[in-house]
């Protein structure tokens, strides 16, 4: 029996299981980031989130993630509290650092996406709107994906060095919210950021290269939100992640590799190189420190060994794939 079959029984037995999560009441614990999305409509969010749980039966506690308690700290505390579903409320960040509580283990992970780009959630395909993001939780359906690791930092959808992380650092400054903030910082920056040197090695295969690039990529999911599409064709579920390392542009490829982006067509630039990847290890020549993790401003070290997690986090999914994803999707 090929892996590819086997990871399909698997998940179709591990979706028949789940199904039965909420046939009974359970202890849901909402994570929610109260600085995501606006938060003016806070008390309104809390109470239509109340409401919508109570109807459907269940036992419900909240956790509100401070700056001294982040995501991962409240998830532990569900946890040990007796926690049987975990539901994190914000963006991608929030989603990430709550998830780490929880990979690895049986406990599923629902969201309400709160944020500006809400990769996880249109990877998932979880409506966007509240009200619609709660009504899977009539009758959800979960599955299981892949994490990563940059050395011990965990990512759920996507990881980048380079121009995008000098990106996440511009936003993470920023008083703006939304995808505007990003695609200013992103025009700005790439008429005026040098390429950076890398040093790559596939540690599957031993193959070592070394690019000048704008930015390298490493992606579990087609997306990093907001509808920028950088990895057409990659699945969240497959052991895989797409590796994509971007040449130096001038200034009429700039717009092209925009248009490309917000069209699903990044695989057809010429200045954009893609590959499947396991195991990677990436080193920086240059200086720069600059990364993010699922969208979140933070610093590498010189030497990152990033690996694949295969189906490491159960999470809830809306109606387009709850049979699962095609290699062809870039929703």
């Amino acid at each position: 029996m090929g892996r590819s079959r086997f990871l399909d029984i698997r998940i179709e037995l591990f979706v028949g299981i789940s199904n039965e999560l909420l046939n009974h009441s359970v202890k849901i614990a909402v994570i929610i980031n109260p600085r995501a999305g606006l938060p003016k409509l806070l008390p309104i969010i809390r109470l239509r989130i109340q409401q919508h749980f109570s109807a459907l039966g269940n036992e419900l506690k909240s956790y509100e993630i401070t700056p001294q308690v982040d995501g991962t700290a409240c998830g532990k505390q569900a946890l040990q509290d007796g926690a049987e579903l975990l539901v994190a409320a914000g963006g991608d960040g929030t989603i990430n650092r709550v998830a780490q509580a929880i990979i690895g283990t049986e406990i599923p992970l629902g969201l309400l996406p709160l944020g500006s780009g809400n990769g996880m959630a249109r990877t998932l395909g979880i409506p966007l709107k509240l009200d619609l993001a709660l009504e899977l939780y009539k009758n959800p359906v979960f599955r299981k994906i892949d994490t990563g690791k940059v050395n011990e930092k965990v990512f759920l959808i996507s990881c980048g060095f380079g121009l995008d992380a000098i990106i996440a650092h511009d936003i993470e400054r920023s008083p703006l919210r939304g995808t505007f903030p990003y695609i200013l910082s992103a025009f700005r920056r790439s008429f005026t950021e040098p390429v950076e040197q890398f040093r790559l090695t596939n540690l599957e295969t031993g193959e070592t290269w070394d690019r000048d690039a704008i930015a390298i990529s490493i992606l579990n999911s087609a997306q990093y939100g907001g509808g920028a599409i950088v990895a057409p064709g990659a699945v969240p579920d497959d052991g895989l992640f797409h590796l994509v390392e971007g040449l130096e542009l001038n200034a009429f490829e700039v717009f092209r590799f925009a248009y490309r982006i917000f069209h699903g067509t990044l695989d057809r630039e010429p200045k954009v190189i893609m590959r499947q990847i396991n195991r990677i290890r990436l080193e920086r020549i240059s200086e720069r420190r600059e990364m993010h993790i699922d969208g979140e401003a933070l610093y590498s070290e010189r030497v990152n060994i990033i690996e694949n997690i295969p189906l490491s986090l159960r999470v809830l999914v809306g109606p387009k794939y709850q049979s699962g994803w095609k290699t062809t999707s870039t929703a």
